[in-house]
């Protein structure tokens, strides 16, 4: 929520990076499914406000197993028109990761198209019963981000992926520092050949290269 289209700029080029390190060719795409500030005014509360409550109450429709946008899904419509060929991965911050969970669900349903993974990164937990979608996630949350623990698995019932890791961001001043730091590139002061960038990408990458 409330964030422009620079966010994940350094992760982009960090990801083409790796698969190219490792002998692959990839396209990256960036897509915010519930818009960005790009075209507002951030000191204008009044703006902020409304957008934030826009994207919320989207959110919430995405988070039920069968809310409105999983009829028409902007993520779904996204990749299905970018989309050429190879294996696919999502990676989705926060509410992006629902939209992402969604996308991956009408990809299989609809389509027959196998995610190879969806990467669920300080997002919250998506209802949902299609156990190959759940067992094709990666749930990634950081110390004291408490978007995280919203939501729910299948009603409750289910456990968290099997797939789920916890790390530590440096600068966890507060719980949305937390859950906005996860995609910066800025050095550690404590360890500057680490950032909370590298410390994410580390912890995905067996399972999305």
């Amino acid at each position: 929520m409330l964030s422009n289209s620079s966010l994940f700029e350094s992760a982009k080029i960090d990801i083409i990076k790796r698969y190219a390190d490792q002998g692959s060719t990839v396209q990256v795409e960036s897509f915010f499914p519930y818009g960005t500030t790009d075209k507002i005014d951030t000191n204008n509360k009044k703006e902020m406000v409304n957008l934030a409550t826009m994207q919320l109450d989207f959110i919430i429709q995405d988070l039920k197993e069968k809310g409105y946008f999983y009829y028409l899904s902007p993520s779904y419509l996204y990749i299905k028109s970018t989309y050429q060929s190879g294996k696919i991965v999502i990676i989705g911050h926060s509410g992006g990761g629902v939209s992402g969970f969604r996308a991956s669900e009408k990809l299989n349903n609809d389509d027959k198209i196998l995610v190879h993974e969806m990467v669920q990164v300080g997002s919250p937990r998506v209802e949902s019963t299609n156990r190959h979608v759940i067992n094709q996630t990666t749930f990634l949350s950081a110390y004291n981000d408490p978007i995280s623990i919203l939501g729910i698995w299948t009603e409750g019932y289910e456990p968290l992926p099997e797939k789920s890791f916890t790390v530590f961001l440096e600068q966890l001043a507060n719980g949305a520092a937390a859950h906005t730091s996860y995609f910066s590139n800025k050095p550690w002061a404590i360890a500057p050949s680490i950032s909370n960038l590298s410390v994410t990408l580390d912890k995905i990458w067996e399972n999305i290269k």
